[in-house]
């Protein structure tokens, strides 16, 4: 045991790291072979297979929660509305960072990120799922990876043709909102004179 602590152990702490690396190899496995990552599906593939594992454990805990708190209470209801929405997401960022490193070639270190971070969220999450207030702690990074996931994982995705379209409509799309901008604006200043 841990020196002031009743309920943690170094063999609960190894449990969980090998529990997140048996996690990130199974999502690896599917994300990061060559015909996945050949047409460049390997980071979309991550969030789906993410969704999927973190929607079981979804279940499971929210089993858990139930028999925590002793049956349908509003606690209980509550803490299983979290699990469902946030536990998904978790898995699914995870996953989507594991696919784009993957995708660029980084394999060892993808599992090795990806072990970590799965380590890091189910401890979390248990946390969570004891003390309501943990969920405090888990969404701002959940936020951030959701971010980076969007802006930087889910577009390595894209076939190196698609990317460049997408720049170049993004680019119209902000000129197209400066130059309304500017014409509205320009419309303004003649209503005031």
């Amino acid at each position: 045991m841990v020196e002031g602590s009743s309920s943690f152990s170094w063999a609960t702490l190894i449990l969980l790291l090998v529990f997140g690396a048996g996690i990130s190899s199974l999502t690896l496995w599917r994300a990061g072979n060559r015909s996945v990552r050949a047409k460049f599906a390997a980071p979309v593939n991550g969030w789906a297979f993410g969704l999927g594992t973190g929607a079981m454990l979804a279940a499971r805990l929210g089993f858990r929660v139930f028999q925590i708190e002793g049956g349908f209470t509003i606690l209980a209801l509550i803490q299983l509305a979290l699990l469902a929405l946030f536990l998904p997401l978790i898995h699914a960022v995870i996953g989507c960072g594991l696919g784009a490193r993957a995708q660029r070639g980084d394999v060892a270190l993808a599992l090795f990120w990806s072990s970590i971070a799965h380590l890091f969220g189910i401890m979390m999450v248990t946390y969570a799922t004891l003390v309501i207030f943990g969920w405090i702690f888990i969404i701002p990074p959940l936020l951030l990876g959701m971010r980076r996931a969007d802006s930087k994982w889910l577009n390595e995705s894209l076939h190196p043709e698609a990317a460049r379209r997408l720049r170049r409509v993004r680019a119209q799309a902000i000129r197209s909102r400066a130059g309304t901008k500017s014409s509205s604006d320009a419309g303004i200043i003649h209503s005031e004179e």
